[in-house]
């Protein structure tokens, strides 16, 4: 996220995915005490500035206390027993509805033409995704290339060399934006993890 960073979490007893905001429903800060694998107890209400479709995970939340810690292993089983992961080809992700820009190195994005009801997902992609470094005025961006496809890294892990093929992966769906003033608000798909 452009003014904070974007943490995810999902509510226990009903799987239901949420992108946490703070009490009054501002972005984190990078000092957001959250941490991957972390259980919180903490008040959950929606967040009063939350974002258009997709966006429907946006939350305000009042953290009362941390309550423990899992695993890798065993976030990875609760999402694996729990949660919907799309399995396969990228084009499955979001629903079929992403696009793909005409380019030699593809980038995928929604547009308010054809929305997904949510904004995260998890994915166990059919192919390696491969680290690629890509050089701009302001500066070096991670991306992964799926095939022919590149895919923007946001998250907080060190970028491994290699996503192995299998491995799951947190995808979502970036603020509405436009990169031409010619061009519609699009939503762009970015990797912010794996487990």
């Amino acid at each position: 996220m452009a003014k904070g960073v974007c943490v995810s979490g999902i509510i226990e007893n009903t799987c239901e995915f949420i992108r946490i905001h703070d009490h009054k429903g501002a972005c984190l800060k990078d000092d957001a005490p959250y941490q991957v694998g972390e259980r919180w107890e903490m008040d959950v209400k929606k967040a009063w500035n939350a974002r258009q479709q997709p966006h429907i995970e946006d939350k305000q939340v009042t953290p009362h206390r941390r309550i423990g810690q899992i695993s890798m292993k065993d976030l990875t089983t609760f999402v694996t027993n729990n949660c919907h992961i799309t399995k396969g080809s990228i084009m499955e992700l979001f629903d079929y509805k992403l696009t793909f820009e005409n380019s030699h190195y593809p980038t995928a994005y929604i547009t308010d033409k054809d929305t997904p009801d949510h904004s995260v997902e998890f994915w166990i992609a059919d192919k390696d995704l491969i680290k690629k470094v890509y050089t701009f005025d302001t500066g070096h961006k991670i991306y992964y290339r799926y095939g022919d496809y590149k895919i923007k890294y946001v998250g907080f892990q060190e970028p491994l060399e290699i996503i192995p093929q299998g491995t799951m992966i947190r995808m979502s769906l970036a603020n509405w934006w436009s990169k031409d003033p010619n061009l519609e608000d699009r939503c762009y798909l970015q990797l912010s993890g794996w487990y």
